[in-house]
């Protein structure tokens, strides 16, 4: 595995990403991410998913196409749409399907894409987002050696002035209790005492493409947080703050980067 290759991995470890926001966050050339990509999807690491336009939907499928292709497909009920009506036409038919395509519909298929679609992702000619598969994911662990025990994730609420609903999952029910003791430094949305709810996860699915035995989630209510530092605050709170700070940052480190020459 190269650099290129890596980075490619590492940019959808938890979501699917671009291939054209790798080269740019990375400020590596299209001709490097494409010949990189091209051999992680041949080898078989990564599939994508080409966006389809409405406008693709009318000129290269018909309505009985479209039907099978969407049947079944996650988020719409089957069979998508009923037979024609009397006298409606195959156009008519359609229409009335692009109320549950439009924008949302990805093909459902996983693809490989192929270097001429690769290099129109990168130029943004082709919508086209890219994942890891299992294996990819794998291939990611073998250079990295992750813990998953400090792996986490976290969906906080709240806006100012404002109680919301916030979680977080983690293997590490222990962490998760320091993080709730600690959160006021650490964290822009602090938990209210007493509103937490625990519940495990068993199994848990960490990433879209990791599964973990289990995993401990915490709902609690949460309210934004309206700490500062100024010329008031004590010396003990900011020690306080910068151990917390730094618990937290270590904690967060859970996987290593490889060494590439």
């Amino acid at each position: 595995m190269n650099k290129v290759e890596y980075l490619i991995l590492r940019s959808a470890l938890e979501f699917s990403e671009t291939l054209k926001n790798v080269a740019e966050e990375h400020n590596i050339s299209h001709a490097e991410v494409a010949l990189a990509a091209n051999c992680l999807f041949q080898n078989g690491d990564i599939l994508a998913e080409i966006n389809i336009s409405e406008d693709e939907i009318r000129d290269d499928v018909g309505v009985h196409q479209v039907r099978y292709d969407l049947d079944g497909y996650e988020g719409y009920p089957s069979p998508l749409a009923p037979f024609p009506e009397e006298g409606e036409n195959d156009n008519d038919q359609i229409s009335r399907i692009y109320k549950w395509l439009i924008p949302n519909y990805k093909a459902k298929r996983p693809l490989v894409l192929t270097l001429s679609e690769i290099e129109a992702s990168l130029e943004g000619k082709l919508g086209a987002w890219y994942y890891l598969t299992p294996q990819g994911g794998t291939r990611w662990e073998s250079v990295t050696y992750p813990d998953w025990n400090r792996y986490h994730t976290q969906r906080l609420g709240c806006g100012p002035g404002e109680i919301s609903v916030s979680q977080i999952v983690s293997p590490d029910r222990k962490f998760i209790e320091k993080f709730l003791n600690i959160d006021c430094y650490v964290c822009a949305v602090v938990h209210i005492s007493g509103t937490e709810v625990w519940d495990m996860l068993e199994p848990w699915q960490a990433t879209y493409w990791k599964i973990l035995p289990r995993g401990y989630i915490v709902r609690y209510q949460s309210r934004q947080s309206d700490w500062h530092i100024d010329s008031d605050t004590s010396p003990e709170w900011i020690e306080a703050n910068d151990q917390a700070n730094k618990w937290y940052w270590e904690f967060r480190k859970w996987y290593r980067d490889p060494e590439f020459e």
